[in-house]
């Protein structure tokens, strides 16, 4: 069928079109940046610090992060699709997590890798990462040049895997969200519907995964100790918050049963459990009028003991926080997973928050 947009059809250009997969993709980057940093450092403490070079050679494992992030780089230069980014997002984020792991040499006049505040800075850094990737996620355009752009590199990922039907089912899917008058939706829907679909081959790894984590999720959640155990891991976050507080509170040599004054830190780390506790609160009462809005609290906790929290643990305690680290994103991949989970939901499914038995 011959096009006649200039006829029939104007297009509006469009400027910054966000991903399709740019939730996922930043995701990927950040934990394996985390991967990298954590794995470095205990690594390293682990050897007992080994030096490759000699003869007065240090070859700095920074260089192997600009590498990889050099490879994520060319990776995204030169190929087309969706997997290519999905390596890309993986091997940039192990280069940056091997990057700035060495920030502390860059930030004193004597190159000192242990330099007690690097942990707290890097931490933060990620902190503003996530932030800024969740502000662009959350925030891209919706215009109709916007919708048939997603349209179009979901309908790129499907040629590149020979037209499997998941992939096809996508770009079909996002193609009936765009304008119908436009001539170019019509050819492409046309298109795809004419092309005979390659089967889906039996999922991989991860695929395999995620769906039989879906078939737990919706038997567990059908139980009747499923409540038992969101307040008992929810009370356990809050709790140890607060107990950790008022343990290095007692502890302070600058603490007295005459002088009950907190300093700066003691009153900031105070404050942002006492947040955390409140949006679990929250979380506890909204459980009977909806799971996803209670799922919704109890992530906000987990971020606000992630973002602020843990900064102020590693600033404290460095490594040794890392296990609180591990627990909060845990639990945040769960709370995620439960989130996105509801939403896929019928409404009169996800109204029934009373375990069923």
């Amino acid at each position: 069928m011959p096009l006649t947009m200039g006829r029939h059809y104007r297009a509006t250009p469009a400027g910054l079109i966000r991903n399709n997969d740019v939730h996922d993709l930043f995701e990927r980057f950040l934990v394996s940046a985390a991967a990298a940093l954590l794995g470095i450092r205990i690594y390293l403490a682990v050897a007992n610090y080994p030096q490759l070079g000699g003869d007065g050679l240090h070859i700095a494992h920074m260089l192997w992060g600009g590498l990889l992030m050099l490879v994520a780089l060319v990776l995204l230069l030169a190929f087309l699709g969706g997997r290519v980014r999905g390596a890309a997002a993986i091997i940039g984020g192990l280069g940056f997590g091997t990057f700035i792991d060495e920030l502390g040499k860059f930030l004193t006049s004597d190159n000192d890798y242990f330099f007690r505040p690097t942990i707290a800075i890097i931490y933060a850094i990620f902190g503003v990462l996530y932030l800024v990737f969740q502000a662009i996620s959350d925030r891209g355009s919706r215009s109709a040049a916007a919708t048939l752009a997603r349209a179009l590199d979901a309908t790129t990922t499907a040629a590149l895997s020979g037209f499997s039907v998941q992939d096809r089912q996508r770009a079909l899917r996002l193609l009936a969200e765009t304008n119908r008058a436009d001539p170019v939706v019509r050819s492409l829907q046309d298109g795809l519907l004419q092309v005979e679909a390659r089967p889906d081959v039996g999922p991989i790894l991860v695929p395999r995964i995620a769906a039989n984590a879906r078939d737990r999720y919706d038997r567990v959640i059908e139980t009747n100790w499923f409540l038992a155990v969101v307040v008992v891991v929810m009370t356990v976050l809050a709790a140890t918050g607060i107990g950790s507080v008022v343990l290095e509170i007692v502890r302070d040599p600058g603490f007295s049963a005459g002088d009950l004054s907190l300093s700066l830190g003691d009153f900031m780390k105070l404050g942002t459990d006492i947040l955390t506790n409140v949006c679990i609160v929250i979380g506890f009462v909204a459980w009977h009028r909806s799971r996803l809005v209670a799922y919704e609290w109890f992530k906000r906790a987990v971020l606000v003991s992630l973002l602020l929290v843990q900064f102020f643990s590693f600033y404290e305690a460095e490594l040794t926080a890392a296990w609180g680290l591990l627990f909060n994103l845990v639990l945040l991949a769960a709370l995620n997973f439960a989130i996105r989970r509801e939403r896929t939901l019928p409404e009169g499914a996800r109204a029934e928050t009373v375990p069923a038995g």
